[in-house]
């Protein structure tokens, strides 16, 4: 009998505080901000103008180029790398390709032209930092260590851009405009948050901030008098002014890389069950299916997009404006990084054993 009353005592004196709290909203607030001071707090943002901040700041020295060693030998339309060394996307310009390898944390930055079917390499230097972007324009070559911008300039790293509270996650050079996406150092790159931004590397090291408050800003493309990016979660393909006019989302659903073939940008469309490759024209509008597969590396010149495709057997594919894709190369092991230098394509593959492998077609 006594557990039934102590029963009616307790919903009792439940049904109490219930409605002393819908009563006093008050307290009930009070009671609130208490559990929520004792939860760990949120981690502090840096607000966009101070993420975009530039200051002085010192070149790290160069690594040793020794370091990496008797690299790579020339093969039959390409190159095999001596060592197993890792490898990261390659970029192009009008006629060369950059790109990253790796070797016992020593990262060296390779230049590649070619001539006829045979490219020339060229390890611009060794870093002791990881390498985060890279970028070319014309004979200029920009990379990211950290939360510094970088350029190859009289066979030495010159200092472009230093951002003290932000780290590099993205790189775009063109007729002399450079622009980076930019996290807070020691961001989660899971995180969710928006807390990054894509700014405009102006003379003198200052920037101008183009689009703030990002999620996850990254695969920058400049073109005309624009810079492409994408950003969000889940991802799309923005679009803002080099001067800072303007930012917009002109694609709901997209995902790097990104490539610029003469008519549009050429994308992912990152759909788990119907991916696909697309274009989008520069100013917006419709969005046009190149291909129905699931990419990973996209290139792109004047009339002409490239890509790989992912799984069992991948192969290198290339689609002229609204053709139908034509098969150029198949491939064992992973790719990564595709780039056209001039009317070539260039491939990097790691195969299964972990060998770097730039093939030429």
């Amino acid at each position: 009998m006594r557990w039934i009353v102590l029963g009616v005592v307790l919903v009792a004196a439940s049904i109490g505080v219930s409605e002393y709290a819908r009563r006093n909203p008050q307290a009930k607030a009070s009671e609130d901000a208490g559990v929520a001071a004792n939860e760990a707090p949120p981690k502090p943002t840096v607000p966009m103008d101070e993420l975009v901040k530039t200051a002085s700041g010192v070149v790290k020295p160069a690594a040793d180029l020794s370091a990496l060693g008797e690299l790579f030998t020339a093969t039959d339309g390409g190159v095999d790398f001596a060592a197993k060394v890792g490898a990261r996307s390659a970029v192009s310009g009008p006629d060369r390709v950059a790109f990253v390898i790796e070797k016992s944390r020593t990262y060296g930055l390779v230049t590649a032209t070619v001539s006829g079917t045979q490219p020339a390499l060229q390890v611009v230097t060794a870093r002791k930092e990881p390498i985060s972007a890279v970028a070319l324009d014309g004979d200029r070559l920009f990379w990211a260590e950290g939360g510094q911008v970088l350029e190859w300039k009289d066979g030495a790293a010159a200092l472009v851009a230093s951002f003290p509270k932000a780290q590099v996650a993205g790189l775009a050079a063109k007729n002399g405009d450079v622009a980076v996406a930019l996290v807070p150092s020691g961001a989660d790159p899971f995180s969710t948050d928006p807390t990054g931004a894509v700014a405009r590397v102006e003379s003198a090291g200052k920037s101008q901030l183009l689009a703030g408050e990002l999620v996850r800003p990254h695969d920058l493309l400049i073109e005309g008098a624009d810079v492409f990016f994408v950003a969000g979660y889940p991802s799309g393909l923005y679009r803002a002014a080099l001067d800072g006019a303007f930012s917009a989302r002109t694609v709901e659903r997209a995902d790097g890389p990104l490539a610029f073939d003469g008519t549009g940008v050429v994308h992912r469309f990152p759909e788990a069950q119907a991916p696909e490759v697309r274009r989008v024209p520069r100013a917006g509008g419709t969005v046009v299916s190149l291909a129905r597969v699931d990419a990973d590396f996209i290139a792109a010149r004047a009339g002409l997009a490239a890509y790989t495709t992912t799984g069992l057997g991948p192969r290198v594919f290339t689609v002229a404006g609204t053709d139908a894709p034509k098969e150029l190369l198949a491939f064992s092991g992973a790719a990564k990084g595709l780039a056209f230098a001039g009317e070539r394509v260039l491939l990097l593959v790691v195969d299964e054993l972990g060998q770097v492998h730039l093939k030429v077609k």
